[in-house]
């Protein structure tokens, strides 16, 4: 369940997720002699740290169009002696695996797994490597908001609430109700996050998250409907979220499954 946060009340519509024109780049510095470059021919490459004795902290993956470049956010790593390496990097809309950018030995073709789509990627020639990285402009994750809760009703109808990622405690929340396709983003009214539990109240009613038990309640005047909890751990709920729900479609999430 989610972690408390002080008790506030928000009496206007919560923001949309801030505007990305003053996110920064990212400064890497550290790691730019020891990026490599992978390509499949149609524009979209993959810059990783590849080296097997770096320690997590130095394990870095981005992708982007090879002048702008999107940093993923690592969930796993694998390396041995042979050369072979993996970097798992999150991908909530696959269910088989979370996404992989993986190498055998010491060929210079990479895979990348998008679920059952996998592309082979090529490690593009030293100088052309060079000049593109040289030239190209490293940014944050894309992706900025996190799902925080999602519980359904005997009908099947579902309630979503999500949340910015950063910064740690914020109270950006939004909520979703509907069918799984159809839901729609509901405007709240007020928010309060304690101890307790959260309540996101709405013009039409309230979707109350009570944290020491487990419980969902939605209200409507006097009506009171029992929800019960989804696993957002799970990759079946995460896929689900991400790709049936309705409320992210035609989003991207900055990732090589965007379009590999």
């Amino acid at each position: 369940m989610p972690r408390a946060v002080p008790v506030v009340l928000l009496c206007a519509a919560l923001a949309a997720p801030a505007a990305r024109a003053d996110e920064g780049t990212v400064d890497v510095s550290s790691v730019r002699a020891r990026l490599r470059l992978f390509g499949d021919g149609k524009g979209h490459y993959l810059a990783a740290v590849t080296e097997r004795k770096l320690g997590e902290a130095e394990r870095w993956l981005f992708y982007g169009d090879g002048k702008t470049f999107r940093r993923q956010r690592l969930v796993g790593s694998t390396f041995d002696d042979s050369g072979w390496f993996s970097l798992e990097f999150w991908e909530p809309r696959v269910t088989e695996t979370m996404g992989f950018f993986l190498q055998q030995r010491d060929s210079k073709e990479v895979q990348v797994h998008c679920g059952k789509r996998v592309t082979t990627v090529t490690r593009v020639p030293a100088e052309e490597e060079q000049k593109l990285l040289d030239a190209a402009k490293f940014l944050p994750h894309l992706w900025k908001r996190k799902a925080y809760a999602l519980a359904r009703d005997d009908t099947g109808r579902y309630y979503f609430v999500d949340r910015a990622r950063e910064p740690e405690d914020n109270l950006d929340f939004r909520l979703w109700v509907g069918p799984r396709g159809s839901m729609k983003l509901t405007k709240l009214k007020n928010v309060v996050s304690d101890s307790m539990g959260d309540i996101f109240a709405t013009r039409k009613g309230e979707l109350r998250l009570v944290v020491g038990n487990g419980e969902a309640t939605w209200i409507v005047g006097r009506r009171r409907t029992a929800l019960t909890f989804l696993d957002l751990g799970s990759h079946r709920t995460a896929h689900m979220v991400y790709k049936d729900l309705g409320v992210y479609y035609g989003e991207p999430l900055g990732t090589p499954c965007d379009d590999l």
